[in-house]
């Protein structure tokens, strides 16, 4: 029996699994075919290396950008979140303050109805301007969206 080189073998297998049952053994034990097999296996090898390296720097580009930008937004969340808490504390004292007026006047047991009415209304009005500051403080901080995920590669098929 003859020994087969590994290379003919590699080149009988590649012929049965890609080019179908029909092939002939004695086509592929031929040096020049197997040769053949054999530089289009690295010639394909050599390309899938290529592309794989290619999209791994892009990944790696893209997810790194991500991350800086992840960080950043994190940092501008945190700003805003803390502007809007401010905002909040600042609208919450001012309403306080207007109760506190209110209430006032209202316990007292020498105040007339009239006092009392001016109260009321002064109230309103304090409550009013300060829901307003406290509308047009969020709309200057605007929304803050947070930056995309880069997609995942999907495989050719």
């Amino acid at each position: 029996m003859k020994k087969v080189s590994k290379a003919a073998a590699l080149a009988i297998a590649s012929v049965l699994v890609f080019g179908g049952m029909t092939a002939s053994v004695s086509a592929t034990t031929t040096g020049d075919s197997s040769s053949t097999a054999v530089a289009h296996y690295k010639k394909s090898k050599k390309q899938f290396s290529l592309s794989m390296k290619a999209y791994k720097a892009t990944k790696q580009k893209s997810n790194s950008a991500y991350k800086a930008a992840l960080k950043a937004w994190k940092t501008a969340n945190a700003d805003r979140l803390a502007a809007r808490k401010a905002v909040g504390v600042t609208y919450r004292a001012a309403v306080a303050a207007a109760v506190a007026t209110r209430d006032a006047v209202l316990n007292d047991v020498n105040a007339t109805q009239e006092q009392k009415d001016a109260a009321v209304v002064a109230y309103n009005a304090s409550v009013a301007a300060a829901r307003a500051a406290k509308k047009a403080a969020l709309d200057a901080l605007g929304p803050l969206t947070p930056p995309v995920k880069p997609a995942k590669g999907k495989a050719k098929k």
